[in-house]
């Protein structure tokens, strides 16, 4: 009964996700942008920029489907059924985390400025005590 009432009902919505998915990305990284001059140093730049946002978006549908495979496999009638909830509640829960991690946090700037806070946060300067 489970079968029909979460299992196939949800790998229906997966696989248009994934169709979707594709679509989306084959759509942006084949298509020219009008009226856009090609020259050999704007190939290149277009180039990395392509590379790093299909970078970016694999990061992300494997970040995002792994936490559905452990899903799945809770339906499993085996006894690593609790193990696998607990591992897609933890994975759920983290995924905010991990996009900030993944689409901010990768930034150089960005990293730098945070490290500056947390310098600037020493136990001396918590405590009150400064230099």
């Amino acid at each position: 009964m489970m079968l029909y009432l979460v299992i196939i009902p949800a790998a229906i919505v997966l696989s248009c996700n994934l169709l979707l998915y594709l679509w989306t990305v084959i759509n942006f990284f084949s298509k020219k942008r009008p009226g856009e001059k090609v020259t050999r140093n704007k190939n290149k730049q277009q180039y990395k920029e392509a590379k790093r946002r299909l970078k970016f978006s694999v990061i992300l549908f494997v970040m995002f489907g792994i936490t559905w495979i452990f899903g799945f496999l809770i339906f499993n009638s085996s006894d690593v059924s609790l193990a696998f909830a607990y591992i897609f509640t933890i994975f759920n829960s983290l995924q905010g985390f991990s996009l900030f991690i993944v689409s901010i946090g990768r930034k150089k700037a960005i990293r730098e400025s945070i490290q500056e806070t947390f310098v600037k946060l020493t136990p001396t300067t918590i405590i009150g005590y400064s230099k």
